[in-house]
């Protein structure tokens, strides 16, 4: 469960963070004050770390546009900015060519991708660098540059998240240039201002000298401005040179003493009219006072605060979509808000977004937004809904083009030309937007692989042709990259919500199956349980019950002496003493047995003490004489003196060497040498118990220790296999491990290991 979810979370937490990131750059102080430099170091250090990509660098083209030049390079791991570096595009071709077309361009594999693989030897190479996301720049309705993110090391699949973040990255580059310009076009305003204060000050670029209003003195400049000659000029009223308009406030101004200066609008010899910015002053003029006017044509200033205006319009707009998507899901809200803004920003008639879906290339459309202005309320359903301009919209959809008409009358397509006069359109503009996800057709039953989506934004100008301004073509298409934001966003909504409430269900079932399973496991350990105290009952019972007869038929009461045979016995006593050992062997399967499934039901419980290695082994060793003896075995302990005591059970652990041993035993033939050792490693005790016997193959070693194994060679002897399941019991529940280290035909060597506590410091007699 945990694994499924991973994807999907991490998903969720790489689009949050990318969105926080853009709303933080979109706020920062150095974007809007036009302090570019600033500003995109900060852009290029936010993406690097953003995309976890080493290099993250903006490249603007030349004058000439024949190469790109680095104006940021920043480097992540050294955390350092430099600039400099040039690429030719007569050297790329290829790549240059895409920069034109597309909207990123992520080469997953840049050495293999053709789109990059021009730069393999020159630059990827060099640098290390195996996948590229590149964003190109466009400002003004041109492409001025690209945003490239190189990353270095294995390659790595770009994700629809990441292009589109750095999608919305380059359109913030966008926005950084443009506070750019505006700040310079300020200063270079400001400075303006500036230099014609003071040059009016000391010569005045247009001088009229009136008094009382008529005209009796002007400069060459004067003649320039207004068309007319000097000798025209003098004598005329200064209110002619002034628009209709502006007349009525000169008048009252000539009839104040203020010399602060004023606009109006002037006009000129041909009737053409500019604004113009008008200071006048009091002097002494031919021996009597007079009024001196400085008019100055501020016609391209106010048209350029009316752009700056108009552009900060714009910038607040795309701020503020930006920010509602990041902080709303309610998408119908969204484009509802981003028509009804657009409409009053461009003064447009209409403003709709649509969805059309191609199904069989039929065409439906569907509008999810629109906005119309009071005095043409034009029908969006007559508009979107005619099949032949259905299709002209879906044929520059698919080319991403966007479609500007500034005269409907001009339009080639006749069809076109009368459907759009028809809808009383004079002039529009059509703005794809990019769906990332295609979407699913709207019509029941239809074929998905005949199925194409497509968006568009669409403003309308009903009341006359209108010249779209390649500004306002750019604001629409950073709008629909907004919009395509917003719904792509939704969409992931929808989907984390029915994916949520999808595993809900299926933790919901998974944990009633495994609280059945966990009942049901119960219940077989408790049947498991009574089963082995049953089978270990009822065969105790007869095999201590013959015991008994048999050792009171080989000593008879009365009788002192072993050897001494009642002749009421009628078996030998070979046989008996065979019917005894091996009465005395099932006893101890049936211990073995019952001690196995205690320690796998409820754990082996130890009574410890501390105990002196060496005394466990001789005490073993004392025990298994006999057994040595019968199977001409020879037994070394090589064990120190020296070595601490153990806090251990000493009768499990002699268990353990006698299981061992025996186990040695059994499997060899007879002359077995074998040899018993320890030694201290680190904070633990290692015992050795080594033979030169058959050895044992790398199969039979794996599950040596498992429960109720058998070796292949053991078909001769007695046992169900539990000696070294009880070992690895026994030293596990002590802390330890164990295991074996044999070859076939090379002896084998089985070790185990005892944990020594802190306090372990004395030292065994």
């Amino acid at each position: 469960m945990t694994l499924e979810l991973q994807p999907q979370q991490m998903s969720a937490s790489r689009l949050q963070r990318q969105d926080q990131v853009l709303v933080e750059l979109a706020r920062h102080k150095s974007l809007h004050q036009g302090n570019f430099t600033t500003a995109l170091e900060d852009i290029l250090a936010a993406t690097a770390r953003t995309l976890e990509v080493e290099r993250a660098s903006v490249w603007l083209y030349s004058a000439d546009r024949s190469r790109i030049d680095c104006l940021d390079l920043y480097e992540r791991s050294p955390d350092r900015h430099s600039q400099g570096l040039e690429l030719w595009s007569s050297l790329y071709p290829g790549y240059f060519k895409t920069l034109e077309q597309a909207r990123t361009i992520a080469a997953h594999n840049a050495l293999q991708d053709s789109r990059t693989k021009e730069f393999l030897r020159s630059y990827l190479t060099p640098l290390g660098i195996t996948s590229m996301l590149d964003a190109p720049i466009w400002l003004g309705g041109q492409m001025v540059g690209v945003l490239c993110n190189e990353h270095i090391g294995s390659p790595r699949e770009w994700t629809l998240e990441e292009q589109q973040f750095a999608a919305s990255i380059s359109d913030l580059l966008s926005l950084a240039m443009e506070a750019r310009d505006r700040q310079q076009a300020r200063e270079a305003l400001q400075a303006s201002q500036d230099r014609l204060q003071s040059f009016f000050m000391a010569t005045f670029e247009t001088v009229v000298i009136h008094d009382q209003g008529r005209i009796i003195d002007a400069n060459v400049a004067a003649e320039t401005l207004f068309g007319y000659t000097t000798t025209e000029l003098i004598g005329m009223l200064a209110t002619e040179l002034a628009a209709p308009e502006s007349r009525l406030m000169i008048r009252q101004r000539m009839q104040q003493a203020d010399d602060q200066p004023y606009e109006a609008k002037g006009v000129r010899k041909d009737g053409s009219t500019f604004m113009a910015e008008l200071s006048g002053k009091t002097i002494i003029y031919q021996g009597r006072p007079l009024r001196v006017v400085g008019v100055r044509d501020i016609t391209e200033r106010k048209q350029a605060e009316a752009e700056l205006k108009l552009s900060l319009q714009r910038e607040r707009l795309l701020g503020e979509i930006a920010q509602r998507i990041r902080r709303s899901l309610n998408l119908q809200e969204i484009l509802d808000t981003t028509v009804s803004e657009v409409r009053q920003l461009l003064q447009a008639d209409q403003v709709l977004i649509g969805f059309i879906n191609v199904v069989n290339q039929f065409p439906q459309a569907q509008v999810m937004a629109e906005s119309n202005s009071p005095d043409w309320p034009v029908d969006s359903a007559l508009v979107f809904n005619h099949p032949s301009y259905l299709l002209t919209i879906v044929d520059h959809c698919h080319q991403g083009k966007v479609k500007v008409i500034n005269n409907v009358a001009e339009v080639a397509s006749e069809l076109e030309r009368q459907y759009l006069s028809h809808c009383q359109v004079q002039a529009c503009l059509e703005v794809p937007i990019a769906l990332i996800n295609e979407r699913e057709s709207s019509v029941s039953g239809a074929d998905c692989e005949s199925c194409q989506s497509f968006g568009v934004l669409i403003a309308d100008q009903c009341s006359h042709p209108r010249q779209w301004q390649p500004s306002e073509i750019e604001l629409l298409e950073k709008l629909a990259t907004q919009v395509a934001i917003a719904i792509r966003q939704a969409e992931l909504y929808q989907k984390l919500t029915a994916l949520n409430a999808n595993l809900e269900h299926q933790v919901e079932e998974r944990t009633a199956q495994l609280q059945q399973n966990m009942q049901e496991l119960q219940e077989i350990n408790t049947l498991k349980e009574a089963f082995s105290h049953a089978v270990s009952h009822d065969l105790r019972t007869p095999v201590m019950g013959t015991l008994l007869v048999l050792n009171n038929l080989l000593h008879p009461a009365g009788q002192c002496h072993p050897s001494a045979q009642d002749s009421s016995i009628a078996v030998p006593r070979k046989i008996l003493e065979r019917m005894i050992e091996s009465s005395n062997r099932q006893l101890n399967l049936i211990d073995s047995l019952l001690d196995a499934h205690i320690s796998d039901a409820g754990g082996m419980v130890l009574h410890r003490e501390p105990t002196a290695i060496a005394q466990v082994v001789a005490q073993t060793i004392t025990d298994l004489d006999p057994l040595l003896a019968k199977n001409q075995a020879t037994l070394s302990s090589m064990m120190p003196a020296n070595l601490p005591l153990v806090d251990i059970d000493p009768h499990q652990l002699r268990r353990v060497y006698e299981n061992l041993i025996t186990n040695a035993l059994k499997h060899n033939p007879p002359g077995l040498q074998l040899t018993l050792n320890a030694s201290l490693e680190s904070n633990e005790l290692v015992c050795i118990v080594q033979d030169d016997g058959i050895g044992i193959s790398q199969s039979q070693a794996e599950h040596l220790f498992d429960l109720y194994f058998q070796g292949a060679n053991t078909r001769h002897l007695t046992g169900i296999g539990l000696g070294l399941y009880l070992c690895r019991q026994v030293i596990q529940a002590h802390g330890g491990q164990i295991g074996v280290n044999s070859q076939p035909g090379a002896g084998a060597t089985f070790w185990f290991t005892l944990p020594l506590s802190e306090s372990s410091s004395a030292v065994s007699p």
